[in-house]
């Protein structure tokens, strides 16, 4: 029971850090905090990704929550 909101936690600490490892290095490439050149659109694959690892760790944290193994 423990591990589910361990496993929950650990994938919203990991989404944390890619979202702001990837705003960094935007921000970075672009050279002026706020203006980057690259486009906001972001890759499908990327986003389905990170809509997989939020939807587990939720389920992961509330699955703690209500007591399921």
């Amino acid at each position: 029971m423990i591990t589910s909101l361990y496993a929950g936690l650990l994938g919203v600490i990991y989404l944390g850090l890619t979202f702001f490892t990837i705003k960094g290095r935007l921000l970075h490439a672009s050279g002026l905090y706020g203006v980057s050149p690259i486009k906001k659109s972001r890759p499908i694959g990327m986003m389905l990704t990170i809509g997989v690892i939020l939807a587990a760790s939720i389920a992961s944290i509330v699955a703690y929550f209500l007591g399921v193994n």
